[in-house]
C-alpha cells in the first residue's frame, strides 16, 4: 500500500511529510499488533527515511543498509567507495 502510494510521488523524493490519510491507514492496518503503539510521527519518519535509503539503493544498484533499532534510525552506505 505504501509502495504504491510512493510510486505516484517519485518514491517521496521531494516530500517532507506523508499524507495524514496514509498514516491513518497504516495505523489501522497494524491495529492488534505490538507496533500499534507507535505514534503517527514515527510512522512518517520510518516511511520517509526508508524511502530515502531505497532511492539511494536504486541509484547505486546496491549498497549497505545500516539500522540502529535503539536509535530508530536507518542509513545507507555506498559500495562504490
Amino acid at each position: 500500500m505504501i509502495f504504491h502510494h510512493a510510486l505516484r510521488l517519485n518514491y517521496f523524493s521531494s516530500i517532507t511529510s506523508v499524507d495524514y490519510s496514509l498514516l491513518k491507514s497504516v495505523q489501522d492496518f497494524v491495529r492488534g499488533f505490538e507496533v500499534e503503539k507507535c505514534p503517527l510521527w514515527q510512522w512518517e519518519k520510518a516511511i520517509l527515511d526508508g524511502f530515502k535509503v531505497f532511492r539511494r539503493i536504486r541509484i547505486e544498484r546496491g549498497g549497505i543498509i545500516i539500522a540502529d533499532l535503539r536509535k530508530r534510525s536507518i542509513a545507507f552506505r555506498s559500495l562504490l567507495k
